[in-house]
């Protein structure tokens, strides 16, 4: 750690935009707390390991929004967080290049649950606005040539020479060439998939070309045959039209010879109107005439009518003074014959009278005693055996009402009886109590299989078939629990249909139809391994569809893992240490064998115990219990139901029994009830009768002498008389007045009889020219008759012909090809064209179909090649541009490289230079680092295989320096890039890494190192930063005042963990 140092302006100094000010740490790995404040060009950071050097790396890194894997220590983020504690700070001030603003202070706050708090200048903010600060600030931590933690040396070492041109271009802080490069190897790819294509598809073009060639001939004849069956459509076609023709031809004879009768008939017409206007004349002078013979008829009428009237009247009066007078004599008459009437009257009432006390005596004696007390007792019994019935009814409501309870009960058991002992079933179940709309899913799938193209098969877990729980459990465990419920399709588009539909159920949709024939790669062979009790890999151990197992090969990689018994245990260690295997299972674990990414020789195995299945086990045993018991308690409804139908057995002949003797009291109640009210009846029969002969007797009695009656007769036959001498006064006075109105009625008779003559001969003159007019109204009226039925008959022809055939500008062109002017000589033609047609033998009825949809392929195929091959071209022309503009700088850029590279390390006594190696694929294209250490040597690519460490490190920091001068980041990580050179080497080293410090524009260095040789050259451009551990870590800068740099501001701005 340094000292805290006063505020000076950074930008004198020298710190570049981007370059690191100051880092503070607390709570963070080793630290407690720190502070390190770096010089602007190279800083040496010295310590012991152990001491923390590499904490202020990862402070870097985890502080710039860097990730955690660029470090290779800890995946997690929370792992930095000092032991003990709940959270840790990284503070990171950067040089903004700006004078009024020279500082940018990023603060991360890491608490151990992964989580972080950003802030920028005291405000917070997110990670990506930090990482867009750093994209501007040119700060690329994922860059190996700019950030090289301890634990990627090897890695940069390793590097392959395609990576180091990526990491090259990317250092140069201008990505324009490392986008050009991008593009470049996208576009090749693009290239060559095209290229393929086109290929591809020029094949194809050219083998349906050949097919349609080869059957050429056929395709003749077939046209030929098509020909002459278009042409039988075509005449078809015609033949409404010339129904239609002739439909019109006769619509317009009718249309004529109906204008020509109308013509006569109106001729005829005016004929008749001319003779008809004299008659017409003569005719109202009739009527005159007959109105006047009217008037003197209705007179004569009139007095007839009165005379006969009034001899009517006198008729009447002497009718009525004949019955006054048979009135008289009758009152007379009955006034002798009264007496005898009432004493015979008298006698009928007491017969009466004595019958009806016989009758009451009789029902008095039937209505009393045991009689009434039979009729009570039954009327008891009855309403006794209606409650009795009641109640019965009501038990066996209860008992319905009970049995439709054991029938749910027994069918809900039943079904889960069903369901338990099907082992598809049982997975379903298991699978429903995490997702409880499963079953609607399934229902959906089964009820629309016929919308598929392919089977569909699904849920996962309903497919897979393990002949063994343990098996089971394996694979239940090996694979991840979502892939249970997924729905295996084949084809695209049954994947997106039934994704459509099983969205609102929330199942996942995977297409597994490419590549399921294809053979399993598998990463060793099993039989070499057999001896250690390895059996079979995972994959072979249960039975699903093809798609379904490659769904889980391709998630889960089942094909990978590996199958032992018990007798493997024994030889676990030697399986994962010194074979491929890296998972295996065993009746009792799971070993996963983990390799180091970065250290292959560094593995290491974790454990799992082996836990039971819960959703693909169908052993019985698993679901035995339950099954058990669900059969004994639908074994108990069953019992129970019956009982229940005994019940109500019994109850229904209770019942049956109650509704006889209640049906045979109501019978013997009706019968007495019956024969008293026919009693009362005859009773109330001989009262009524008795009541009118007693009325009538009293009115007989009250009519008394008729001799005031008689009296009165007489009077009225007075005023008769007198009312007949005054209608002979009125008939003679009428008969008068007859005689002048008769001779007026004669006259008038007279000339209704002239004038009658005079028209009948006149109407005879025109009868003949009437006649005529009537028969030419007849003949119109056919006539129009006819016509209406040619206008129908031509319209029902022309919606026929237009819904048979419409006429198209094509189709009326084809009928003027034809010479046809009759449907007769029409169909003859279409018979004689029928029988070439015919005559015409096709074997493959479907040749056309198939010629001409290869011919559409064929110029889809022409089309999308004509536009493939453009977009070919335009590619190529693109690739050859850019080819030409990314090259060139490539190459110059490698010369810089080289010629830095090659003077650096000359001056350390070796050779080497920097080389761009081109290929034919952009991806391939590498940069190589060839050295010479030893004066007899050739120069050398540098490698692993042929160099030692100490010569790559001495190779790698020499090629980090000759990228300073051109790159533009702001600062650079190396961490104990020296350890493994010779001190000779690490002597000149850090002679190069000063005077690099010493040149303008270098950017800001860290070097790591725990140690480093006495007597080095330190230029002025050097910061050293000491970390020290232990106890007297205060006391340092104390003792160490004389020799440091800048003089602290304070004793606590050194301190360690």
């Amino acid at each position: 750690a340094g000292t805290k140092r006063t505020r000076r302006d950074w930008l004198e100094e020298g710190y570049a935009k981007g370059s690191v000010l100051r880092v503070e740490v607390r709570q963070f790995m080793t630290y407690a707390s720190c502070v390190m404040e770096p010089g602007p060009k190279l800083n040496l950071v010295l310590g012991p390991n152990g001491t923390g050097k590499s904490s202020l790396v990862c402070a870097l890194c985890v502080g710039l929004a860097g990730g955690t894997k660029l470090l290779g220590r800890a995946d997690k983020v929370g792992d930095f967080v000092q032991r003990g504690e709940k959270w840790a700070t990284v503070t990171v001030t950067l040089c903004t290049g700006d004078p009024e603003r020279p500082e940018l202070v990023i603060q991360r706050k890491i608490k151990i649950d992964n989580s972080s708090e950003w802030h920028m200048d005291g405000i917070s903010t997110g990670i990506k606005k930090v990482e867009e600060k750093m994209k501007e600030y040119h700060v690329q931590l994922d860059n190996l040539c700019q950030f090289l933690p301890q634990d990627r040396v090897a890695a940069f070492a390793s590097m392959r020479p395609q990576e180091m041109l990526w990491e090259t271009e990317k250092a140069l802080g201008d990505s324009t060439l490392h986008e050009a490069h991008h593009r470049l190897v996208e576009l090749q790819k693009t290239l060559r998939g095209a290229e393929t294509a086109v290929e591809a598809k020029e094949k194809q073009m050219e083998k349906l070309e050949q097919q349609n060639k080869e059957f050429s001939k056929e395709i003749e004849q077939f046209r030929e045959r098509e020909a002459l069956l278009e042409q039988v459509q075509v005449l078809k076609k015609k033949i409404p039209w010339l129904q239609y023709n002739e439909a019109k031809e006769r619509y317009q004879e009718s249309k004529e010879k109906l204008q020509e009768g109308q013509h006569r008939l109106e001729e005829q017409q005016k004929r008749l109107e001319e003779q008809l206007r004299p008659y017409e004349s003569r005719k109202d002078e009739l009527e005159r005439a007959k109105k006047a013979k009217s008037t003197a008829k209705k007179a004569v009428e009139r007095l007839d009518a009165e005379i006969s009237r009034c001899d009517k009247e006198l008729s009447d009066g002497y009718n009525a003074m004949a019955e006054k007078q048979a009135h008289v004599e009758a009152l007379e008459e009955e006034d002798r014959q009264l007496l005898p009437r009432i004493e015979k009257m008298k006698e009928e009432i007491l017969s009466l009278e004595t019958e009806i006390e016989t009758t009451q005596k009789e029902q008095s004696q039937f209505e009393s005693g045991a009689l009434t007390q039979r009729v009570t007792d039954l009327k008891q019994e009855m309403r006794k055996n209606n409650d009795a019935i009641r109640e019965k009814n009501l038990e066996r409501s209860r008992i319905n009402e009970r049995l439709a309870a054991m029938d749910h009960k027994q069918q809900y058991f039943e079904k889960h009886v069903a369901e338990l002992g099907n082992a598809r079933m049982r997975k379903v179940q298991g699978l429903l109590r995490s997702n409880p709309q499963m079953g609607m899913a399934i229902e959906w799938v089964e009820n629309n299989r016929e919308r598929f193209r392919k089977p569909v098969y699904g849920p996962v877990a309903a497919e897979v078939e393990c002949s063994q729980p343990m098996l089971a459990s394996m694979l239940e465990q090996h694979c991840q629990k979502y892939l249970w419920s997924v729905f295996v399709t084949q084809t695209p588009e049954d994947r997106d249909l039934l994704h459509e539909n099983l969205k609102p159920y929330r199942i996942t949709v995977s297409n597994q139809g490419e590549g399921v024939d294809e053979a399993l790669q598998r990463p060793f062979d099993i039989q070499s391994l057999k001896k250690y009790g390895v059996t079979q890999f995972l994959d072979e151990t249960f039975k699903a569809p093809a798609p379904v197992k490659k769904l889980l090969c391709d998630v889960n990689s089942i094909h990978t893992a590996a199958v032992a018994g018990s007798e493997s245990q024994k030889h676990i260690e030697h399986i994962m240490n010194n074979t491929p295997v890296r998972c295996l299972w065993t009746p009792e674990s799971q070993y996963v064998k983990n390799v180091s990414r970065y250290n292959v020789e560094a593995k290491s195995v974790r454990v799992v115990g082996l836990r039971e299945a819960r959703i693909l086990c169908t052993s019985e045993n698993v679901a035995d219990g339950e099954l058990q018991k669900m059969k004994k308690q639908l074994e108990e409804v069953k019992k129970e139901k019956a009982s229940l139908l005994a019940s109500r057995t019994r109850v229904d002949e209770k019942l049956k029994a109650l509704n006889d003797e209640g049906a045979k009291v109501r019978r013997e109640q009706d019968a007495l009830i019956k024969e008293r009210n026919e009693r009362g009846k005859k009773l109330q029969s001989a009262v009524q009768r008795v009541g009118q002969k007693k009325g009538l007797l009293k009115r007989m009695e009250q009519t008394g002498d008729n001799s005031a009656k008689i009296e009165k007769a007489k009077r009225e036959l007075l005023k008769i008389n007198d009312k007949r001498v005054s209608n002979v006064t009125n008939l003679v006075h009428s008969n008068s007045k007859l005689v002048g109105a008769l001779k007026d009625l004669g006259a008038a008779t007279l000339v209704v009889s002239e004038l009658e003559a005079e028209l009948g001969s006149m109407k005879q003159r025109f009868s003949d020219v009437e006649q005529e007019v009537k028969k030419y109204k007849a003949m119109k009226a056919d006539l129009e008759h006819i016509y209406e039925q040619d206008k129908d008959t031509l319209r029902t022809a022309l919606e026929h012909a237009k819904k048979e055939a419409p006429l198209t500008e094509e189709l009326t062109q084809a009928f003027e090809t034809t010479v046809h002017d009759s449907v007769a000589s029409l169909e003859d033609d279409i018979a004689l064209k029928m029988e070439r047609a015919n005559a015409i033998i096709c074997a493959n009825p479907n040749i056309l179909e198939e010629y001409e949809e290869r011919k559409g392929r064929i110029e889809k195929l022409g089309r999308e090649l004509r536009v493939e091959r453009a977009e070919l071209s335009s590619r190529k022309a693109e690739v050859a541009a850019l080819h030409e503009t990314w090259l060139p700088q490539l190459h110059e850029l490698t010369k810089k490289i080289s010629t830095t590279f090659g003077s650096n390390i000359a001056e350390v006594g070796c050779a080497g230079e920097v080389s761009l190696v081109e290929a034919d694929s952009y991806e391939e294209y590498k940069i190589e680092i060839r050295v010479k250490f030893r004066d007899a040597e050739e120069l050398q690519v540098l490698s692993a295989s042929r160099h030692s460490g100490g010569e790559r490190s001495v190779s790698t920091i020499l090629y980090l320096i000759s990228l300073q001068n051109l790159t533009a980041c702001p600062f650079r990580v190396v961490d104990e890039i020296n350890q493994g050179m010779d001190p000779v080497n690490e002597r000149r080293i850090f002679q190069q890494l000063c005077e690099a410090a010493s040149r303008p524009g270098t950017p800001q260095c860290f070097l790591l190192t725990p140690k480093l040789l006495p007597d080095l050259h330190y230029a002025q451009e050097v910061t050293i930063l000491n970390i020290f551990n232990g106890p007297w870590g205060k006391q340092l800068p104390k003792v160490w005042d004389p020799c440091w740099l800048y003089q602290p501001t304070s004793t606590d701005a050194v301190s360690a963990a």
